[in-house]
Order: C-alpha cells, then sequence, then structure tokens
C-alpha cells in the first residue's frame, strides 16, 4: 500500500520547506508517473518561480528528463516576491504541480522524499500586543497521484488509489489517459481547523497544514515612529561629523 505524508518545517521561520514523503512496496516497472499537487496555495505563502525552476532543472527537485526543460513542472501565483500580504489580491493564490518520479525512476518503487521550498509574506499586524504576536497560517494538503499514458497503464499494484478524471487535474504537463490518486494515512489528522475537499472524489477531505508567523503591533508605532526618526537624524548627524573633523584634521598637512 503506497502512503505519504506531508509537513511544514517550523523551524525554518520565514524559509519554511514543504516535507512530502512516500513510500510502495516493491513492485514492476511502470510508465505511470508520481506527481504532487499543491492547489490554491494562500497568498501568504510564496511560490519564487526562479528558486523552483533551477532546482528543478537541476536534478534537486521531482523528477527531470535530460532535454525535457521544464515540463516537469508548472507554477502559477503572484511574482511580487517582496509584498506583504495585504498587496496581494486573493486570485493570486499559488498553485504547485511538480512531477516527483517517471518512468525510468527508482523513486517510485520503495520511498521518496522531496523538500518543495516555500517563502512566507509579512502578516498583517493587530491592533494590540494583547491580540497576540503570532497568527496562524494554514495551506491545503498537498495531493499526490499517479497519470499514467494510456487507460491500459497502471500504477504498481496493491496500491490504495482512486481512479479520477484527467478533467480534475487540467494542468497535466503531458498528455496523460488516466489519473489515479493516493490516499493520504487514513484517517488525516487535520493539524489546522478546516478540512479542504479535493475534486476527485468530492466527498473526501484533507486536512490542512499550519503555521504560525510572527506579526506587527499597531498600537507600537506611536512609540516606534519616534524611535526611528530619532535614529534616522542622529546617524546622519554622526556621519557628518565624522566626515568635518576628517576634513579638518587633513587641511594642517596641507598647509604644510
Amino acid at each position: 500500500m503506497t502512503t505519504y505524508t506531508a509537513q511544514l518545517s517550523e523551524k525554518e521561520g520565514f524559509h519554511p520547506h514543504l516535507v512530502i514523503n512516500w513510500s510502495s512496496p516493491p513492485s514492476a516497472t511502470t510508465s505511470c508517473s508520481l506527481f504532487a499537487h499543491i492547489p490554491n496555495l494562500p497568498t501568504s505563502f510564496i511560490l519564487d518561480r526562479f528558486q523552483l525552476l533551477q532546482l528543478h532543472e537541476e536534478g534537486r527537485l521531482g523528477y527531470h528528463s535530460v532535454g525535457e526543460d521544464s515540463d516537469g513542472i508548472k507554477i502559477s501565483g503572484s511574482r511580487d516576491l517582496e509584498g506583504p500580504v495585504s498587496k496581494i489580491e486573493d486570485h493570486e493564490e499559488g498553485d504547485l504541480l511538480l512531477r516527483l518520479t517517471g518512468p525510468d525512476s527508482r523513486g517510485i518503487l520503495g520511498q521518496g522524499e522531496v523538500r518543495i521550498p516555500l517563502h512566507m509574506r509579512y502578516q498583517v499586524p493587530v491592533q494590540k500586543r494583547s491580540d497576540g504576536e503570532m497568527v496562524l497560517v494554514n495551506m491545503s494538503w498537498p495531493v499526490l497521484f499517479y497519470g499514467c499514458p494510456s487507460e491500459e497503464e497502471l500504477p504498481p499494484p496493491s496500491l490504495s488509489l482512486l481512479h479520477c478524471p484527467t478533467s480534475a487535474f487540467p494542468t497535466l504537463p503531458f498528455p496523460t489517459s488516466s489519473v489515479h490518486l493516493l490516499l493520504p494515512p487514513s484517517p488525516p489528522e487535520a493539524e489546522g481547523d478546516e478540512l479542504i475537499p479535493i475534486l476527485c472524489p468530492p466527498q473526501l477531505l484533507l486536512p490542512t497544514l499550519s503555521l504560525s508567523l510572527p506579526t506587527g503591533v499597531t498600537s507600537d508605532l506611536s512609540f516606534i515612529e519616534p524611535i526611528n526618526f530619532a535614529v534616522v537624524w542622529l546617524g546622519a548627524f554622526w556621519c557628518a561629523w565624522k566626515a568635518f573633523k576628517k576634513v579638518r584634521s587633513s587641511e594642517p598637512s596641507k598647509r604644510e
């Protein structure tokens, strides 16, 4: 039976990794490929397409075949890598489709792991410190599935799979005739407060993954802004004073 787990590495702060592990029993070679799909990634998360594409082309993120360009990865969402979450439109949520294994890949047999780098945006500040200085950000559980080139081709036997219509995954990077969805550990334990329904089948619910992030406090601005103002001007005065002293110290040598 194939199973998979997913978790966010909280110790990495604003630059976490989504770690996906999967395992399957030994089986005959198959031409089906294993995919990971992260749908509807909230705007609090950043998909750095340049970083992801480079890692993929170097063979360090998912399956990449020589001469295949970047067909094994599809990325969508906001291209703004710096803006806070308040500056990003809701319709700019992210979506990542990553090919984990190919027909000539040994990762389809036994065990495999992928670490997908993510980045976080600065969150909307809370009004006062009593509201707490941490906010909880949720993302949907990744979906893993086998994509097969024909109806006759099937994933390795003895797998816990659900057959899905290919229309459930319209962004597949190459022609696929059949899709077989892997089930996460059952029953899945939700790490967040919300269960995310997936397209195939509609009644299946997946848990959310959660990450706690620090945020600012609006009420602190009343003393932070004057302090910043004073520090900037004191720094400018210090630089000007050091420059003035240097000019004065060089004047006697010029006269001699």
